[in-house]
């Protein structure tokens, strides 16, 4: 299943923000997004593909969900990627991270995603 909710000037993604559903594409894009609890995410196991491109986010930590593949943050104010920003994402494959502002990536980010075949840091 695919949900995309865009557009919609959401602001904040708080605790298990969608319950426990099988989507497997979940696209965020065009909102006000600037903050993201840290178990917004927890319950959807069977993610794939998650876009939270075009929006405010300034930090990440989107972590342990293991059959992750994609994940665009395009276009948002992220200026540190912490060491403990992409923990447990070891199926990965497509990283963007273009477009932010970034200024410093701490040591160790990459060493859960062992399978990240493409990422995208350009214009930062």
């Amino acid at each position: 299943y695919k949900l995309t909710i865009s557009n919609k000037n959401f602001i904040h993604l708080p605790k298990n923000v969608l319950g426990n559903t099988t989507i497997s594409q979940l696209i965020l894009t065009y909102n006000k997004i600037h903050s993201i609890d840290d178990n917004a995410f927890t319950n959807l196991n069977k993610i794939q593909w998650l876009d939270l491109a075009i929006n405010e986010l300034t930090k990440i930590k989107i972590n342990n969900l293991i059959d992750l593949v994609s994940l665009s943050l395009t276009l948002n104010m992220i200026e540190l990627v912490k060491n403990d920003s992409l923990n447990g994402l070891v199926n990965l494959k497509q990283l963007s991270l273009a477009k932010n502002r970034i200024e410093d990536i701490e040591c160790c980010v990459f060493d859960d995603l062992i399978n990240l075949e493409l990422l995208h840091l350009d214009y930062n």
